[in-house]
């Protein structure tokens, strides 16, 4: 009785659609954890405060005194929804490690609206591409549903196999600006079909910039004209890095008028 019983559950819930599935079991928010029937609500969103303006041109951060602009030249411009913190480093976890890929909707129509407002024009987005055994691991690549959201909004192609990593590299969490150059060195190949366009970079978090410029680097070496990137958060340690180059120099030149 008890086997007959489960079969009829599982055929009933593989029967049930997904809008059904929600409205018996409305989806908790990941940042704040309530029955709200969003991935991530509004109330949430609207935590995530922009960096204040004005901003770097460039790279997005705040033209603040000790602002050192670290964006590497392959790339055009750079922008970033908010900082990594609050909510959307929390929505950012369970996309990532949590398999809620629900949230990569309410996160790509934010990396949507944030790129429709810098009015450049691109031919396409691309995602930046995970390791083989990342992917294996997780199942799916948290970039390419990002960018797959922001398509449908922004009514741009996506391109998931044009840029591909050509070699495993070791994570760049705990690893300093310099390694994190190096492990990405060589790791990215795009395809001669990108060439004479211009393309847009998606990711999910933006730390020192050396992924994206590696990925930029194939793109360019591949023919293509001018790529851009947009991640939903900067990493704070990219702005500490920026303090302390300031902080460097101003010790320079004291110890200099000192002498």
């Amino acid at each position: 009785m008890r086997s007959q019983w489960r079969d009829w559950f599982s055929h009933v819930w593989r029967a049930t659609s997904h809008v059904g599935r929600s409205l018996l079991f409305p989806p908790r928010c990941v940042s704040c954890e309530r029955s709200t029937g969003w991935a991530l609500c509004p109330p949430c969103i609207e935590q995530s405060a922009a960096f204040p303006l004005p901003r770097c041109s460039r790279c997005d951060l705040p033209l603040e005194a000790e602002h050192v602009c670290t964006l590497p030249p392959v790339l055009r411009a750079a922008r970033v929804v908010a900082p990594h913190a609050g909510p959307l480093r929390r929505a950012i976890h369970a996309l990532k490690y949590e398999g809620r890929t629900d949230v990569a909707r309410p996160l790509g129509i934010m990396l949507a609206a944030r790129w429709r407002h810098t009015g450049v024009p691109v031919d396409g987005l691309l995602p930046v591409p995970l390791g083989a055994a990342r992917h294996t691991q997780r199942g799916y690549n948290q970039a390419a549903l990002l960018a797959e959201e922001m398509a449908h909004v922004l009514e741009l192609p996506v391109l998931c196999d044009a840029l591909r990593r050509v070699r495993e590299t070791r994570p760049q969490v705990g690893l300093s600006r310099k390694e994190r150059l190096e492990n990405v060195r060589g790791a990215f190949r795009a395809s001669s079909a990108l060439a004479g366009r211009s393309w847009l970079l998606v990711d999910d978090v933006c730390t020192t910039g050396a992924t994206l410029s590696a990925c930029a680097q194939a793109l360019l070496a591949a023919g293509a004209t001018r790529v851009y990137a947009i991640t939903l958060t900067r990493s704070a340690e990219e702005t500490l890095h920026a303090s302390l180059a300031h902080e460097l120099r101003a010790c320079h030149v004291y110890s200099r008028a000192r002498t």
